[in-house]
């Protein structure tokens, strides 16, 4: 079943891309909105970088602390993942990461 989704949790390949699904969940469905804005993708990994700190993350991209917080929504809305929880920002990073790879193989 190379070629299938499944339910459980481990790594997959569908059409050639090898996701990682975690309780079901596929970790590169709604990646394709962030790979498509660098601006969002440049707001997670510098959120993460400064320890989830909207403040911190701010002053490191040189914008407004509510600019941080639209991004994030933005992100959450787009991927059905919250980036303001742990697990959720841990997906949302091996994502981009998994996503990046797979576009440079």
């Amino acid at each position: 079943m190379a070629n299938t989704l499944t339910k459980r949790s481990g790594w997959v390949t569908f059409a050639g891309v090898t996701a990682l699904v975690v309780g079901g969940y596929n970790a590169l469905s709604g990646i394709a909105a962030l790979s498509d804005d660098d601006t969002l993708t440049a707001t997670l990994r510098a959120y993460a970088d400064c320890d989830m700190n909207v403040a911190r993350t701010a002053e490191r991209l040189v914008v407004h602390p509510n600019t941080v917080h639209y991004r994030l929504r933005r992100i959450a809305e787009a991927t059905g993942r919250d980036p303001r929880r742990f697990g959720d920002l841990l997906d949302l990073l091996l994502a981009t990461r998994l996503g990046e790879s797979s576009r440079n193989a």
